[in-house]
């Protein structure tokens, strides 16, 4: 078969590297056979279709290998895992219901027409309205009450004069004051 056109001139030597160095862990093959293959990948402006299928094949197997242990370890811990699973998800529900209610209650309390903030405002609006009615109110049945006072004493003062009483009637004058 013929050779693939490498781009670039030659594979990069680290991709080789790491391929050469699994793969010389896992094989009986000789240090200098190794490094041979590394020196023809390496320098090699083309490289024969069975080598780079090769090295394909080994970053395949080697992905397949983390995903068998990765599988195996949580396979491993499997309950520990669902259990944190389990709570990740339980405790992202329980956050989300509870931003849902805090927005639900900031509706509740600013909706300008029908929320308990504009409805509080109001109330406490009519209330001090409300107080200050009364206090003008129990300001007049207190001039009032005192007018009528007045007006008593003011006709016992016009009684006692007129019988010629007067020792009483400048006590109901100073009794006014």
């Amino acid at each position: 078969m013929p050779p693939l056109p490498v781009q670039l001139s030659s594979l990069p030597k680290a991709f080789i590297n790491a391929i050469l160095e699994n793969d010389d862990e896992s094989s009986d093959a000789s240090p200098d056979s190794v490094r041979n293959t590394q020196n023809d990948l390496l320098n090699n402006s083309f490289v024969e279709k069975e080598v780079l299928f090769a090295c394909i094949q080994r970053i395949d197997d080697k992905i397949r290998s983390v995903k068998t242990e990765v599988l195996q370890i949580i396979q491993d811990r499997q309950d520990e895992f669902d259990k944190k699973k389990e709570k990740s998800v339980a405790l992202r529900n329980k956050i989300d219901t509870l931003f849902l209610e805090v927005d639900n209650v900031s509706r509740e309390v600013n909706d300008p027409e029908i929320g308990i903030k504009p409805k509080l405002l109001t109330t406490l609006e009519e209330n001090r309205k409300v107080k200050q009615e009364t206090q003008n109110t129990k300001c007049m049945i207190e001039t009032l009450e005192y007018l009528c006072e007045l007006q008593k004493s003011s006709q016992r003062f016009k009684e006692y004069m007129k019988q010629s009483r007067i020792e009483e009637a400048a006590g109901v004058i100073t009794q006014m004051v």
